[in-house]
């Protein structure tokens, strides 16, 4: 299923600026409205760059992959820094990622 959203990018310049981003939601992954979201230090290192900012947030669940059994539309949440989580590992199955473990940032 395709999702429509708003992101925030840094700019050339050092502007945030507001864009729009179409993307398949995968089996896994849920698509979550996000109102509230701050901007920390390691966004500072992105701003230049045209990558998506605020990866701390909260919101809304609105939408879910069909594998996605532990949440539901609705459901207020909370999440950190974006990691791919490939969901056949053991780190990934026992629910026990360190941070330092899939470390890849999705771009949008």
């Amino acid at each position: 299923m395709s999702v429509t959203f708003e992101v925030f990018r840094g700019s050339q310049e050092g502007r945030i600026v507001a864009d729009k981003t179409t993307r398949e939601l995968q089996p896994n992954e849920v698509y979550i409205e996000t109102t509230h979201s701050g901007l920390c230090g390691t966004d500072e290192h992105f701003l230049k760059s045209g990558q998506v900012l605020g990866h701390e947030g909260v919101g809304v669940i609105r939408q879910l992959g069909r594998n996605v059994k532990n949440v539901k539309v609705g459901d207020r949440v909370g999440f950190g820094y974006t990691h791919y989580v490939c969901g056949t590992c053991d780190k990934c199955l026992s629910g026990k990622l360190p941070k330092k473990i899939h470390r890849n940032r999705t771009r949008y």
